[in-house]
């Protein structure tokens, strides 16, 4: 089995340093490097080869939300999560709308960190119970609670997680191949997310998707 390749960027000695500790004691995860801003891990971005990006959120100059928004674009591969003081509902929401798979307090336990990566990595997502509850009282508050999609949009979201194709979801609803496409666009925009993935966590995150039986 491979190594999970993993990218820290962090500017607090301490912080860090922990990290790199709690890291080295697992054999299945490989820190590749450390930087101590987002400007420098953009440098160097062309060498790091990495599965996941470990981003603190409040760096000197971009922010790390910045840095997930801009790399995500060009790394659709790599896996982006958030290790911050923050648990405020509007950071959470801005870091998953960039593009973060996964959100963790720092001061969180080792194993929950290295559970958390390894979920990731595997094609999970990283959300403490404590911040999805923040999550849902932040909707709550800005009004944002009404599903923001239309009921066949609905539809189409509970199918995409089940795995079903595009062409099994318009085979189903018995409409066009070209219908659901538009359908999922629109998904998407609504959800502000780019990918299958993405838009399977944020419905999940505000009570969008069934539960499976």
């Amino acid at each position: 089995m491979s190594k999970i390749k993993i990218v820290l960027i962090e500017d607090q000695d301490d912080v860090a340093v922990n990290i790199v500790y709690a890291l080295s004691k697992v054999p299945d995860i490989e820190l590749r490097s450390i930087h101590f801003s987002a400007e420098d891990a953009l440098a160097a971005i062309n060498q790091d080869d990495a599965d996941v990006y470990l981003v603190d959120l409040g760096l000197p100059g971009m922010s790390g939300v910045e840095f997930i928004a801009l790399v995500s674009q060009k790394m659709p591969d790599t896996d982006f999560i958030v290790h911050t003081i923050s648990e405020n509902g509007r950071d959470l929401l801005e870091a998953l709308s960039a593009g973060a798979v996964g959100y963790i307090i720092k001061g969180c336990a080792d194993n929950d960190l290295i559970d958390g990566i390894k979920s990731v990595a595997s094609g999970g997502g990283l959300l403490s119970p404590r911040m999805a509850r923040r999550l849902c009282h932040y909707f709550k508050e800005s009004g944002g609670s009404k599903n923001p999609l239309t009921k066949t949009e609905t539809e189409v979201l509970n199918m995409l997680k089940t795995g079903e194709s595009y062409e099994q979801i318009a085979s189903q609803k018995n409409v066009s191949l070209s219908t659901i496409q538009s359908h999922i666009k629109s998904i998407y925009r609504k959800l502000n997310v780019n990918n299958r993935r993405d838009a399977i966590l944020a419905g999940s995150l505000i009570g969008l998707l069934k539960e499976q039986d």
